[in-house]
């Protein structure tokens, strides 16, 4: 037998015509040995075949679902290499084995050897398997035919490659449409059209989504000059939006048709997955919630406290800051920073003894930036502070007890005291009234038209001050001064009734309730009977 290990086409062929010759010797010497005889094979050695490599698959290329990538590379049977096998993924920034994607993998070969099976598993396919797949085979034959001299090596080369291009599918999303009511649509009133887009819990990348609504398939406008029209975009987690049209009022002239939200949700490439990165993570948004605690009344005790909650482990504290809006003016508030975890952060507003200075629009503002990477990111909650003015302390008295007899002169006084917690500007608003009618003199009866009021006969008798001032903090007093008692006209019940009004641009201070005090005498030409009672008004 001539066994050749491996045959050569090279500098040693091994084709040609081979011939085996056969003699019989007896062994004895008495008996002569056979003649030769020859038999002959033509050999012809022909080159290797080319190997081929070829990529195939089986399933589905849409995220979550099942896909098999398989390469397989056939040789000629009974090659006495095996062939060097390359299995990598590559996308724009990464190159990984196949022994290192961290997928289920199996290599087969059929009992010739001759076919031989990569084969990836990829369930369920995730968007980080998006990629090109190469498969790169080759072998290299040589042999020296019992000799030491290299020249004389035989050998064959054969190398082949294929690509196999993953390109994942987004999975469906749902879109649903609904309307503000089914009633009858009336032009003039508002009314908006809302479209729902949730994405598969599978999406696990950042998306852009846009919107863009048509009515009977026509754009539709927006920043007309009217802005009757607005729409947004609202991202309310990472898997739910919504899309909202605003009509503000309907127009019967141009908003009746049919109404389209048409929805593209993609995934840009430049949030490509890094293995070992955080580039595929979403911005991680503070949550800030601000909470009240006590009673907002001037002189009470009362907190606003600001809790901020980032995700764990991140490597920056958020920044916190108090601001409020009252008078026109936005400013920011002194606050005493604690934190709670490392995750949870609290900042508090606390005023032992609210004034009407405290009153506004308090915001918490949360910002995180990470400028290793230029990320920012921020959220804020706001918390309306109103605070309304405490009821006025209002005192009548009478410059005399007894005898109003007519002809003399009697005086009215309202004092008048503003709670100290009132520290914004305000009006101590006064009226007189005479048996719930208002009066006043002649030097303030300016609208004559008003049927709630009265003007005394001979008004040169009764004067009423404008509101003074007396010493002492918020403290006022208003005057009536009769200079000559009428008994014809004077008589009955005189109430003072005064509310404290803020100034028109503290618009978060509220008016006080009205509280008012009222006296009652008859005038006579002998004696006269007083009496005086005190009541107080609520809301």
């Amino acid at each position: 037998m001539l066994l050749f290990q491996p045959i050569d086409t090279g500098l040693n062929n091994d084709g040609g015509t081979y011939t085996c010759q056969m003699i019989i010797n007896s062994g004895n010497s008495l008996i002569a040995s056979s003649q030769p005889t020859d038999t002959t094979l033509d050999v012809t050695v022909e080159s290797l075949p080319p190997m081929t490599v070829d990529f195939s698959s089986v399933g589905s290329v849409e995220v979550g679902q099942s896909l098999t990538i398989t390469c397989t590379i056939t040789t000629v049977e009974r090659l006495v290499v095996t062939p060097l096998i390359t299995f990598i993924k590559m996308n724009d920034t990464d190159m990984e084995m196949l022994s290192n994607l961290n997928r289920p993998y199996s290599i087969t070969r059929d009992d010739t050897g001759s076919v031989t099976n990569y084969t990836l598993i990829l369930d369920p396919v995730r968007f980080e398997d998006a990629g090109m797949y190469t498969c790169m085979a080759e072998f290299n034959v040589t042999g020296f035919n019992n000799t030491n001299d290299p020249s004389t090596a035989t050998y064959d080369y054969r190398e082949d490659s294929d690509t196999f291009n993953l390109t994942v599918d987004f999975p469906p999303v749902i879109v649903t449409i609904s309307k503000e009511h089914d009633d009858t649509l009336y032009a003039g009133t508002p009314f908006f059209i809302k479209c729902d887009i949730m994405l598969d819990p599978l999406v696990t990348i950042p998306v852009t989504i846009i919107t863009q609504w048509t009515r009977d398939g026509t754009n539709v406008p927006m920043g007309s000059s009217d802005a009757t029209i607005t729409e947004s975009l609202n991202m309310i987690n990472t898997l739910y939006y919504n899309a909202t049209l605003m009509f503000y009022p309907l127009d019967n002239a141009n908003d009746t048709g049919m109404h389209t939200c048409n929805v593209e949700v993609t995934a840009p490439n430049s949030y490509t997955y890094l293995r070992n990165t955080s580039a595929s993570a979403t911005s991680p948004v503070p949550v800030v919630e601000i909470v009240s605690m006590g009673i907002a009344e001037p002189g009470e005790e009362y907190m606003l406290n600001c809790i901020v909650t980032v995700v764990d482990r991140l490597i920056v504290s958020p920044v916190i800051t108090w601001t409020k809006r009252s008078a026109n003016n936005v400013i920011s508030v002194p606050s005493v920073l604690m934190n709670i975890s490392n995750v949870m952060s609290s900042l508090y507003l606390n005023f032992s003894s609210l004034n009407t200075s405290d009153a506004g629009l308090y915001t918490c503002e949360a910002s995180i930036n990470v400028s290793q990477i230029s990320m920012v990111a921020r959220n804020n909650d706001t918390s309306n502070l109103p605070l309304g003015i405490s009821i006025p302390s209002v005192d009548v008295s009478q410059s005399r007890k007894n005898y109003f007899l007519a002809g003399s002169n009697l005086i009215l006084t309202c004092d008048i005291s503003v709670d100290s917690n009132v520290d914004t500007p305000f009006t101590v608003n006064v009226t007189w009234n005479m048996t719930d009618q208002q009066i006043m003199s002649n030097s303030n009866f300016e609208d004559a038209s008003d049927f709630n009021s009265m003007m005394l006969a001979d008004t040169d008798r009764v004067n009423i001050s404008s509101v003074i001032m007396r010493s002492g903090f918020n403290k006022y007093r208003s005057i009536v001064n009769f200079t000559t008692l009428s008994s014809n006209e004077d008589s009955g019940t005189y109430t003072c009734i005064v509310t404290i009004v803020p100034a028109p641009a503290y618009e978060y201070v509220m008016t006080s309730d009205t509280n008012d005090m009222n006296v009652n005498f008859t005038v006579t030409g002998k004696y006269v009977i007083i009496r005086v009672s005190h009541k107080a008004c609520y809301k």
